[in-house]
């Protein structure tokens, strides 16, 4: 009896052996990759310190593929602006020459200031009373100042210049600026001519000449002339003696 059960469980054995070496030969399916994939991620702890107690055996994986978030990335890349700056000339020898703009600097005339008040023969005998500093320091207040003179006429230049004398005892001359053609062709030598102007400068250094500006010619006339009158000497009538 035991003899005739032995072969038969052997044969049980046998089957049982290669039963098992075809399940472990056997590839595993997609599906049952996923399952136990998704079984261990199920199984995995909420926290680092946590212990796993549940364990699925993964016989081979072929595969896993988990879906990854895009980041979209954008860069602002920030547009440079030129900065303006001059661009210097070019000469014709190709060299490069930076311009310079010019800046008008205007000449400051001499403006009109307060009267002098003073006759052109007041005027001479002040001045020759002076010394040399106070001549220096006097003629320094004049540009500006504002006369009315006549004095007599002496020349009149062909540049229109109307040159007048000092009266005696100061040489040199007075000029007038601005007179108009028509009026200082009207005038004479020798003639007493009447005028106003504003003092524009006076070398009292050398010619002594004296400039007016913004001339005015007021009247002008021959000088006048002494006449000698013959007055008839009286007769004294001789007495006659008697006899």
């Amino acid at each position: 009896m035991k003899k005739s059960i032995l072969p038969v469980f052997v044969f049980i054995l046998v089957a049982l052996f290669t039963i098992s070496l075809a399940a472990c030969a056997a590839k595993p399916s997609a599906a049952n990759i996923q399952t136990a994939v998704a079984a261990t991620l199920a199984a995995a702890p909420a926290k680092p310190a946590q212990a796993v107690t549940k364990l699925v055996e993964v016989t081979r994986v072929v595969e896993v593929t988990a879906p990854v978030e895009a980041t979209a990335e954008t860069s602002s890349t920030p547009t440079d602006t030129p900065a303006v700056t001059d661009t210097p000339a070019t000469t014709g020898a190709g060299t490069q020459a930076a311009v310079a703009t010019p800046t008008a600097t205007p000449t400051q005339g001499v403006q009109a200031g307060a009267p002098l008040y003073w006759s052109l023969q007041y005027f001479v005998t002040r001045f020759n009373f002076m010394t040399d500093l106070q001549k220096q320091q006097f003629v320094t207040t004049l540009p500006g100042r504002t006369v009315s003179w006549y004095a007599i006429m002496d020349n009149v230049t062909v540049d229109g210049l109307v040159i007048m004398r000092f009266p005696y005892g100061m040489y040199g001359q007075i000029v007038l600026k601005g007179v108009p053609t028509e009026t200082a062709n009207q005038i004479n030598r020798g003639y007493q001519v009447e005028f106003s102007g504003m003092i524009e400068s006076f070398d009292s250094q050398s010619s002594n000449q004296l400039v007016l500006s913004n001339v005015k010619i007021i009247a002008f006339y021959p000088e006048p002339t002494a006449t000698i009158t013959m007055t008839p000497t009286p007769v004294t009538p001789t007495p006659v003696s008697g006899n």
